[in-house]
């Protein structure tokens, strides 16, 4: 397999605006910053699987590791890469300022390192993984990518101008794809609501209690449909441009932990308190996502079914 740079004129992805055609035998050098979380050791797997040259960037490597925050690291890490997934980031949604010099740090500081290794590198594509936080608490839904962005986190927040960076160096010559991506699940996850109901399920001898309003919802996208629509994205996607990641299906959180109960077995069910609160800090009762855009490119969503639960249980 050929690298990218090689063959831009048989191209049909869109790179120093030519195209390339998916079906040729091409292989991008990849690197994932955040590598070794959640989202970013699935990604790295599933690029690996399609034929990329796939590199990591990664504080979780320990010493020698890769930490956004050091320029230098990055410049170095971007160097003779064509696509750049920067997922690397603090993930805190408090509404407090606890952990806010770290959120600045990372999320704000750090993804300005990446863009700016990037652009002098003359990297291809950087695809920046943003979050449905950024809507904050929308007046409808479902939310299309031109809903406002009124964050109420500081790890929303500071995602919009992760965000706002990316637009920035669209216009000077990087072409960067903003990926707003709802609630990823999938195996190897932890302190998420899909993983917390399935840990409560599996240590509870009684009804599993459920804290919040009966209309919070949200929208479930298993990992693999969420690797599959960020390469979608380094592929297709418009620069400049947010895209919507998410199933576009609205699930009652009460509605999920009950699938979850039938999927295990479990004869407890779940029980609903009504309180007057949000059920996740920071974010509105009821999100799901408007994927028209997403769709246009080619991306065929899946609802949360059991068959997506079984590899989490087992």
């Amino acid at each position: 397999m050929q690298s990218i740079r090689g063959v831009l004129k048989l191209t049909k992805y869109v790179i120093n605006g030519r195209a390339h055609n998916p079906s040729d035998a091409i292989m991008a050098k990849v690197l994932v910053t955040g590598g070794r979380g959640f989202i970013g050791s699935h990604l790295s797997k599933f690029l690996e699987g399609k034929g990329h040259d796939v590199s990591i960037f990664s504080k979780r490597d320990g010493k020698g590791g890769g930490d956004i925050a050091d320029y230098d690291s990055v410049l170095k890490a971007t160097s003779g890469i064509d696509w750049v997934f920067h997922l690397a980031g603090v993930s805190s949604v408090s509404k407090t300022g606890e952990g806010s010099d770290e959120i600045f740090k990372s999320n704000i500081a750090g993804t300005h390192n990446v863009l700016l290794a990037c652009h002098q590198n003359k990297v291809e594509r950087v695809v920046f993984a943003s979050s449905s936080y950024v809507y904050g608490k929308p007046q409808s839904i479902p939310v299309s990518e031109k809903s406002a962005l009124a964050p109420r986190t500081l790890y929303g927040l500071s995602k919009l101008v992760g965000e706002e960076y990316c637009r920035y160096y669209s216009r000077i010559g990087l072409q960067t794809i903003i990926a707003r991506l709802f609630n990823a699940f999938g195996e190897g996850q932890t302190g998420r609501v899909v993983p917390d109901f399935i840990l409560r399920y599996k240590k509870s001898k009684s009804p599993v209690e459920i804290l919040g309003n009966s209309a919070d919802s949200r929208d479930f996208l298993s990992i693999d449909q969420a690797c599959l629509a960020l390469l979608l994205l380094a592929e297709k996607g418009k620069s400049g441009e947010a895209y919507n990641v998410g199933s576009g299906v609205e699930t009652r959180i009460l509605d999920l932990a009950k699938l979850i109960a039938q999927e295990m077995g479990s004869k407890n069910d779940a029980l609903r308190k009504d309180l007057n609160y949000e059920y996740d800090e920071g974010s509105a009762l009821r999100m799901f996502a408007d994927i028209g855009k997403l769709k246009a490119l080619g991306f065929t969503p899946k609802s949360l079914d059991e068959s997506q639960l079984s590899a989490m249980i087992k």
